[in-house]
């Protein structure tokens, strides 16, 4: 008598063993463990490594599961997309093996990788059970889409020309002179002047008159930024986007796209993912989180 059994049992009990055989009594004193070393609220957090982590269930109880996706990458002080965040409850025995998987803000977990002017999405993270593959997941939350580069093209404004004025004066005796500046390297070839003639390295306009006699001007505009309308001067930079915009392709963002349970596409979230079937409560949010992904586990309940 005065045994007293039960999952929150702890500590000493004294009971009664009744010998029926003899008469008398006696008494002996049995010390009762806990069947769960954690007490409720306890929580475990897992932050990025680069790889796969592994979580034994302490204790056959009930636990609520929160996990955070990576922020995209930031540029030039523009901030990356923030990443996702979902949640639920998972109940299972002591033992059970759940595989961990912490996005990175380098991309790790499904970031889209840098392209062009891209730059890459952040690593979805997530939950699997059963196994390691993507098949496996329970829960997801998606990476933030990465920052975009679009550059800006130079444009010739008026400050890359320079006009030459050219002055032919009969051609007979010096040919053709400049009379505008001294640095300007513009030279013009007359056939008709029979002599004097300069081969010009640049291409001038004929104004289709012969210069045989009397004062011709001229002028010639050029170019002297030394530029292409194709050189990139700078770049504006854009942030990523914390949205959701999915790509259709399972856990892989698109180029500059945050990982997830879906990739996003470029400058977008991932999504995020609750499998109704393993997990109670589920709820998710995107654009939460900023820095790496992480892992939160908490001892929600003890059986009775």
């Amino acid at each position: 008598s005065g045994f007293t059994t039960g999952y929150t049992q702890t500590g000493t009990q004294t009971i009664t063993i009744q010998n029926n055989s003899e008469a008398g009594t006696g008494t002996c004193t049995a010390e009762f463990m806990p069947a769960c070393e954690y007490s409720v609220g306890q929580t475990w957090t897992y932050n990025y490594t680069g790889g796969q982590q592994t979580f034994n269930l302490p204790c056959t109880a009930e636990y609520t599961i929160e996990v955070y996706g990576a922020q995209g990458a930031s540029q030039s002080s523009v901030s990356g997309g923030l990443g996702g965040s979902a949640s639920g409850d998972f109940s299972s025995s002591k033992g059970t093996a759940l595989y961990l998987y912490v996005g990175g803000q380098n991309g790790y977990n499904g970031g889209g990788s840098t392209s062009g002017t891209q730059y890459n999405g952040g690593g979805a993270t997530d939950v699997r059970y059963g196994g390691t593959g993507t098949g496996n997941r329970i829960l997801v939350a998606a990476g933030g889409g990465g920052t975009i580069a679009e550059p800006v093209y130079h444009t010739h404004s008026s400050s890359c020309y320079a006009t030459c004025r050219i002055t032919t004066t009969g051609c007979w005796g010096g040919g053709t002179k400049n009379d505008n500046m001294i640095s300007c390297p513009c030279y013009v070839t007359h056939s008709s002047c029979g002599r004097g003639q300069y081969q010009s390295t640049h291409t001038h306009p004929d104004d289709g008159q012969s210069h045989v006699n009397g004062d011709q001007i001229s002028y010639h505009q050029y170019l002297t930024c030394g530029k292409s309308t194709s050189t990139i001067e700078r770049y504006n930079y854009y942030e990523g986007y914390g949205t959701s915009s999915s790509n259709g392709t399972l856990y892989q963002g698109s180029a500059g796209g945050g990982g997830g349970y879906y990739g996003g596409n470029a400058r977008y979230a991932g999504t995020n993912y609750v499998n109704g079937s393993y997990l109670s409560n589920g709820s998710n949010s995107y654009g939460v989180n900023s820095g790496n992904g992480r892992v939160v586990i908490r001892l929600k309940s003890l059986p009775k």
